[in-house]
């Protein structure tokens, strides 16, 4: 079977047709129903990944049958060792064919018809079940000798072919590649030898054939198959966006407010601004309200009249997704003079200014948060070369794409001089369908 170019034009239809059937309801719909709008949608994109990814692996398996019937087929003596090609020729079929089985039809219907009425626009491909019911392929010696059988083809195929490589030299090595990875795998855990063909087929030979569909399927010179990793990137990619927007819509954020509270211990008025309001900058209302001057200290217990509650905003995508911080000013330049009190940042300012700070931490710096910061700063001060350069770029990029905040890096680039100073660009399309794209530019110096 070869992937279908039109059935993943039709899978990405479905999927841009459900993103404009959510845009025209998220300016009429309350906030409860348009959460159930976007559960269906990111169900819809999920379920159109994994149909993707189906597609994949019985392309994938039906080419990984074919090597096996050529192998079986040449005038080569395998002896024993054949009943590895035998047992393997047993349970592709079973996977091709039953992974065909639960893959959905083509979408026909509006996507806006079949979302309206609570259903995903595209039906989930559920090949996990079939993978938790394989035990197709029947081998009876054991993990150990399969791969040995499988080495012993391996070395008869390189002896028939000599130094030519082959498509076939190559589904073999993959083979044992992959056969003594999941051997060693299951040997570091205490299951050398899996008893019985139900644990062999599923500690062993399943987890062998995915990993050698991985290798057969890494094939980029087909447009139709870049079509379909391109197609299952993007849609795990606004699954993701779905996920993200709606967890942050839930986050903590202002809550119900009541019309009178009281201080608890030695609460400051930001204090009980946060806890009751959700919003520690409505200080300034409480205190105007009960007549408390800036500065002042409520003692404990004090009773408080609070703001009604249009004054609270909702939720904001600038400061619930992007998130709201304190400002200390430019991340390479000085803190803002005291006024005060505190100064705020949120919005895309916001998250420019944290994927800054990472961009000039030392990666792994901070004792508990290891995986915080760049690789840029120890290459700051050398003489920079292209490669330096583009190292440093893969670097940077590799660092502000770690925060959850990210949902790609559109483009990074860094440029430097013989005195060492970096100055690293880049284009950082955040998460959230309001997103729009943000640039940040670093000079970094010895």
């Amino acid at each position: 079977m070869t992937i279908n170019s039109s059935y993943l034009n039709s899978l990405w239809s479905s999927a841009f047709e459900s993103v404009g059937w959510f845009q025209t309801l998220c300016s009429t719909d309350s906030p409860q129903v348009l959460a159930q709008e976007a559960a269906l949608l990111y169900e819809t994109f999920t379920a159109g990944a994994n149909t993707v990814n189906a597609l994949q692996l019985i392309d994938a398996f039906t080419n990984y049958a074919t090597y096996i019937a050529q192998i079986e087929a040449l005038p080569v003596n395998y002896g024993v060792a054949s009943r590895c090609l035998a047992a393997r020729s047993n349970g592709l079929p079973y996977l091709i064919f039953n992974l065909s089985s639960v893959l959905p039809a083509p979408p026909t219907t509006p996507a806006a018809l079949l979302l309206s009425a609570g259903q995903p626009a595209i039906q989930d491909a559920d090949f996990l079940s079939v993978f938790s019911l394989f035990q197709a392929e029947t081998y009876g010696q054991g993990t150990m000798q399969n791969i040995a059988d499988w080495q012993t083809v391996q070395v008869a195929l390189i002896s028939y072919y000599g130094k030519n490589p082959t498509s076939l030299v190559d589904a073999a090595s993959y083979t044992v590649q992959a056969s003594a990875n999941i051997g060693a795998l299951l040997a570091a855990n205490g299951l050398s030898n899996p008893q019985g063909a139900f644990q062999y087929n599923q500690c062993y030979s399943l987890p062998v054939c995915l990993e050698v569909a991985n290798f057969l399927s890494s094939n980029m010179s087909d447009a139709t198959s870049q079509q379909a990793y391109v197609l299952e990137h993007i849609l795990r990619a606004m699954a993701r966006n779905v996920s993200d927007t709606l967890l942050a819509s839930v986050s903590p954020s202002p809550q119900n407010v009541v019309n009178t509270t009281y201080t608890f211990g030695n609460e400051s008025l930001q204090d009980v601004a946060n806890r009751v309001l959700g919003d520690f900058e409505q200080w300034t209302t409480i205190g105007a309200l009960n007549n408390i001057q800036p500065g002042t200290q409520p003692a404990p217990g004090t009773f408080l009249v609070l703001p009604p509650s249009q004054s609270v905003s909702g939720f904001s995508y600038n400061v619930n997704v992007l998130g709201r911080d304190i400002y200390i000013g430019p991340v390479s330049g000085t803190m803002p003079t005291w006024t005060g009190d505190f100064q705020t940042i949120s919005g895309p300012d916001n998250l420019i200014g944290a994927l800054s700070r990472r961009l000039l931490t030392t990666l792994g710096s901070f004792v508990y948060h290891s995986d915080y910061g760049s690789r840029i700063p120890p290459e700051v001060g050398a003489v920079q070369s292209l490669s330096t350069l583009q190292h440093i770029a893969a670097f940077g990029k590799s660092a502000i794409a770690q925060d959850p905040r990210v949902a790609s890096v559109l483009n990074a680039s860094a440029s430097g001089n013989a005195t060492g100073w970096v100055s690293f660009q880049a284009s950082i399309l955040p998460i959230g369908p309001q997103a729009l794209p943000v640039q940040i530019n670093e000079v970094i110096n010895p």
